[in-house]
């Protein structure tokens, strides 16, 4: 009869030497696991021991088998730093036809988020994505109300 200590460190036992055999042929335990007879103070690993030595050298040359169980799933993180958008394409857009004034945030934004990323501060690339799009957004109400303005002003001189 033994006693060994498992991988969560409890004590357990009293163990036949058939029940460690099980132990280890469902990988329970393995040849480092500690282990001593009962009328024994000293822990040594399973190694050690000549009675099961035969199916550790089995066990050293079958490989584990695979589980048969569902096998778990990685869920993604939600956020992952290449669904970030940059929004550099609107800002230029913005900043080229409709109204520089607010495209310059726009912009400043914008080139922040690939550097956040590379810096690993994803919260932040998030924050300076928001702020990009943003600015975007006032870029293009105020551009089109600017050119509304525009075309209504230089209509009335005309007439």
């Amino acid at each position: 009869m033994y006693k060994i200590i498992g991988g969560d460190g409890k004590e357990y036992g009293p163990l036949s030497a058939a029940q460690i055999i099980d132990y280890l042929d469902d990988n329970r335990a393995n040849a480092h696991t500690l282990a001593r007879p009962l009328d024994v103070a000293d822990w040594k690993p399973l190694s050690s021991f000549p009675e099961f030595s035969a199916v550790l050298a089995r066990k050293a040359i079958t490989p584990p088998p695979l589980p048969s169980g569902p096998q778990p799933t990685i869920s993604p993180s939600p956020f992952q730093p290449q669904d970030i958008p940059t929004y550099i394409v609107p800002a230029i857009f913005v900043n080229l036809c409709l109204c520089p004034v607010f495209a310059i945030p726009a912009l400043y934004y914008a080139a922040q988020v690939n550097k956040k990323i590379n810096a690993g501060d994803i919260p932040a690339a998030k924050k300076a994505s928001l702020n990009a799009r943003k600015w975007c957004w006032i870029g293009f109400v105020g551009g089109a109300l600017s050119a509304a303005a525009y075309s209504i002003l230089i209509g009335k001189i005309i007439k």
